[in-house]
């Protein structure tokens, strides 16, 4: 009878110990995804980008944390015409604009030559268009569904929706071609 009871409670502690084990494993598993989620929110505090290769007058998007982000390289023609002809504009000096102090000028921008913003989350099925810029105007940002426009420099133009100027992030400049921005 001894016997019996003996591995009664051998197969018992046995039991006990594997399912101990088994919930380490999975408490192990829980922490452990804690633990890289902690680390990827404080990676996503900022990315870089390189505009190497970024051409006159254009631009390059990127989605960052469900967000548009687009950089525009002007042309010496483009910040003169910014500088020298503010046009129709909602709020041509962004008096009431989302921006770091660096940005609370004409060009709303760090170094002259880029512009980085925010950009608007168009309607399903809507872009954002780029229409370059003339020997008469200094290019725009169009929504196309709505026709919101904004000047290279994120200033809204009145007359075509909302009267928002475009969000600047904060940013700096790592290298001549290498932009991080925060979030």
């Amino acid at each position: 009878m001894e016997k019996k009871l003996d591995r009664r409670l051998l197969y018992r502690i046995v039991v006990k110990l594997m399912i101990a084990i088994g919930l380490s494993f999975v408490i192990y598993a829980f922490v452990a995804d804690y633990v890289d989620m902690s680390d990827t929110r404080q990676v996503d505090e900022t990315i870089r980008i390189d505009v190497r290769g970024l051409q006159p007058n254009s631009d390059m998007r990127v989605r960052w944390n469900g967000a548009g982000l687009i950089v525009i390289h002007r042309s010496p023609h483009t910040i003169r015409q910014l500088r020298e002809n503010p046009g129709n504009l909602s709020d041509p000096y962004s008096k009431q604009s989302r921006q770091p102090e660096f940005a609370q000028h004409q060009l709303r921008s760090l170094e002259d030559e880029y512009l980085v913003a925010w950009l608007p989350e168009p309607a399903t099925g809507c872009t954002i268009l780029l229409v370059p810029a003339s020997v008469a105007e200094p290019g725009q940002i169009v929504n196309s569904c709505s026709g919101q426009a904004w000047d290279f420099s994120g200033r809204a133009i009145s007359g075509t929706g909302e009267a928002l100027n475009l969000a600047i992030p904060e940013h700096r400049w790592m290298t001549p071609t290498e932009i991080v921005i925060f979030r």
